[in-house]
């Protein structure tokens, strides 16, 4: 079983990365940092790839969900970080992140503005 100080020492890079992009205010770079995270250690988990599915089963594990946030949510937000142009959406996680985060402008998110995930910075 691997340990927490080696999980530490093997995630150091990301780990470090999400801080500087906290403290710098990049949360368009810390965003793509923290979706990435579910689909490494998902596949981590399991040989194969990281279906839809099996990042939302992770995230149901390890993840802080809520009414709001939903495993399903953390899927959705990371295919349109990750995969812009391959889901269909109007813009409804990238909305409820910003209302978590206190200064939604739901205008910035209009007309497939999924690409302009930035407005969250």
């Amino acid at each position: 079983m691997t340990s927490v100080a080696d999980l530490e020492k093997a995630f150091h890079v990301y780990l470090d990365e999400i801080e500087r992009c906290r403290q710098a205010g990049t949360y368009r770079a810390l965003l793509h940092v923290l979706v990435s995270l579910p689909d490494i250690c998902a596949a981590l988990e399991d040989t194969g790839w990281v279906t839809g599915e099996k990042y939302v089963e992770w995230c149901r594990r390890y993840c802080p969900c809520t009414d709001v946030v939903t495993a399903e949510v953390y899927r959705e937000i990371r295919d349109i970080v990750l995969r812009p142009g391959s889901h269909a959406d109007d813009g409804r996680a990238l909305i409820q992140v910003a209302r978590i985060r206190g200064n939604c402008r739901p205008n910035a998110f209009k007309s497939g503005a999924a690409g302009r995930a930035g407005s969250l910075s």
